[in-house]
């Protein structure tokens, strides 16, 4: 019996109109080989489908999705990956692989946590995965956190993505105490920003969005005379922020708990040498997965389709 999650090969066929044609390719993917009375193949493509979109939203924090081919008509981009960024993406994609499978494993112990007490089910579950209270205490942050981030890309409602954003920020850097919204904007611009001057500017975004988060939570929805409404750049700067942080949690998160993070967060507060230790640390990891984690560091780039 395999120990390892099974992997699928799926056909992508890309469609490429001729080239006098305003019409854009169109890309369709399947798993092969497709069985008429089973429904197995098209759970793999689903599965295919929602890894592929968490990558390109851990990728890009300007809006993206994949959709129904609704016919030969363009949409409206901000973002297109071609050549050495689309190589670039594929890297980072791959890099990825390890963290699908912890969160095939922690979707299994949150939904269907029986499951783990057999060892024989549990196999085709989890694979080889050790899933203990130790496991579930590292992980368990990042996946929460992912969890309301990928809640937060999926919905049409500007106010709504903002506060599951905000929820995330709070699962990944908030451990109790006073002075909650400055404590998360602290640890928040330490862990990202990658100097004095940029560390600032990330707190200072990260108190601005927490006061508008507050305001929502306890109805003072008034503002100057209207009601008070999500702006696109607020929204953006949120998804950067949770993004980034994502990045590093899902490296950290497999060789330290949140308390140590927090712990090394807050003495960066006295030493920055702490902190480019930690960044060092987080981007050596992407870098042996084949991964270039500066190029899915895109600050200060808002797109004009940011919502």
């Amino acid at each position: 019996m395999n120990s390892t999650p099974t992997r699928v090969d799926c056909y992508v066929h890309v469609d490429a109109p001729p080239a006098p044609s305003q019409d854009p390719p169109r890309l369709e993917f399947f798993p092969s080989p497709l069985h008429p009375e089973r429904g197995t193949e098209l759970g793999v493509a689903y599965e295919f489908q929602q890894q592929l979109t968490l990558a390109l939203w851990l990728y890009r924090s300007a809006p993206c999705r994949i959709t129904t081919w609704p016919g030969r008509r363009t949409f409206p981009v901000s973002l297109s990956l071609r050549g050495d960024a689309l190589e670039d993406f594929l890297r980072f994609a791959r890099a990825l692989i390890e963290f699908h499978d912890d969160r095939q494993a922690y979707l299994v112990a949150r939904i269907s946590p029986d499951v783990l007490e057999d060892d024989i089910i549990r196999v085709f579950f989890v694979g080889g995965h050790r899933i203990d209270d130790a496991w579930l205490k590292a992980r368990w942050p990042v996946m929460a956190a992912t969890d309301l981030y990928e809640r937060a890309r999926r919905s049409h409602e500007a106010d709504i993505a903002f506060l599951f954003l905000m929820m995330a920020l709070e699962v990944l850097f908030n451990d109790g105490g006073s002075e909650l919204s400055r404590r998360i904007a602290q640890r928040c611009a330490i862990m990202n920003g990658r100097n004095s001057a940029q560390r600032k500017e990330m707190f200072d975004i990260a108190l601005r969005l927490y006061v508008r988060r507050s305001r929502l939570v306890h109805g003072d929805l008034l503002e100057k005379g209207r009601v008070l409404a999500i702006r696109k750049e607020d929204l953006y700067h949120a998804t950067d922020l949770v993004r980034l942080s994502l990045l590093r949690f899902i490296v950290l998160s497999r060789v330290k708990t949140k308390t140590e993070v927090m712990r090394i967060l807050d003495d960066a507060m006295f030493d920055p040498g702490v902190s480019e230790q930690l960044q060092a640390e987080v981007e050596e990891h992407w870098r042996k997965l084949g991964a270039d984690l500066h190029s899915a560091i895109n600050l200060g780039c808002e797109p004009d389709g940011a919502r």
